[in-house]
């Protein structure tokens, strides 16, 4: 069998050993073997805790040609924003090592450890978009409301990426999704009222399968926002399963618009998440999102 050579780069290795009960550890195991054995030149360090990603890349003092972040999404998350605070920004590579692994798919690796070694070590730069909300960067999709509940809700779960996530969907539609009153502004117009969901996002997909906005890539320069009013909880499952099978923007009830930049202000205190990560958007507080074209450099096979 023949190694693939390894460029004259300095990589960076983050590890999230904690990553899917484990694998996070034995894929960087896998990772750091190969790069020995083709003599990479490289460093590795791994986090404590949340956050701490993205301060070892942010404080990390010796240049970098590639950051590798070896986890999921949270990973990708953190050392996307570490990177966006250095002043020479290093290219990014994932090891995917998740339960939904979004970024790595959108990328075009999936969940294969084979196809991550390849665009490290051999794969071509890709420009990709970020959103940026406040002074934070997510990669996929930022939520508030309904979607904000799932993932706390299906947090809750070790095992079963998807299913866990349709459980808690499906739970909490049952329950009767809780509609939250909102002003959305974007550069088209606005929208004013209660809604239980929006989105922002500037991808095709994210919690691995929601498919609500079909036709948009990582580095398509177009961002969408989807804001749903309240519904009942049949019309509710529909438009869950329609998302699914990225039908949902068939609907009436969906609000939908491309915007380079909006404006979420709630009337109370609202849950919401960036790429699985749960914050809270304080009464009267505005969030805002903008595209930020061509924002990081990624490793892609």
């Amino acid at each position: 069998m023949q190694l693939l050579k390894a460029p004259d780069k300095k990589y960076l290795l983050i590890i999230n050993p904690m990553s899917k009960m484990g694998r996070g550890l034995r894929r960087a195991f896998w990772l750091i073997t190969r790069l020995i054995l083709r003599r990479a030149y490289f460093e590795a360090a791994y986090t404590r805790r949340p956050g701490h990603a993205e301060r070892i890349v942010s404080e990390f003092k010796e240049e970098v040609d590639v950051v590798v972040a070896i986890g999921g999404d949270g990973t990708v998350r953190e050392v996307v924003n570490g990177l966006m605070k250095r002043k020479k920004k290093s290219t990014l590579a994932v090891m995917p090592a998740g339960r939904g692994n979004d970024f790595a798919s959108l990328i075009g690796i999936g969940k294969s450890k084979k196809r991550a070694l390849s665009a490290i070590l051999n794969g071509k730069n890709k420009e990709v978009d970020l959103l940026k909300f406040q002074d934070r960067y997510a990669t996929n999709v930022v939520g508030l409301g309904y979607d904000a509940s799932v993932q706390e809700k299906a947090g809750r779960y070790k095992y079963f990426a998807v299913i866990r996530y349709l459980i808690a969907a499906i739970i909490l539609i049952i329950k009767g999704p809780v509609a939250y009153p909102m002003r959305i502004e974007h550069a088209k117009g606005s929208w004013e009222g209660k809604f239980f969901i929006v989105i922002i996002g500037h991808t095709r997909k994210y919690a691995k399968h929601i498919r609500i906005f079909p036709g948009l890539e990582i580095d398509g320069g177009i961002m969408r926002v989807a804001a749903i009013p309240p519904v009942n909880r049949l019309m509710a499952l529909v438009i869950l399963f329609a998302a699914g099978l990225g039908l949902a923007g068939r609907f009436r009830h969906v609000l939908m618009v491309d915007t380079p930049w909006v404006l979420v202000t709630p009337e109370k205190t609202t849950k919401a998440q960036c790429d699985g990560d749960l914050f809270y958007v304080g009464q009267g507080e505005t969030l805002h999102v903008e595209l930020k074209r061509a924002a990081i450099t990624v490793r892609v096979p």
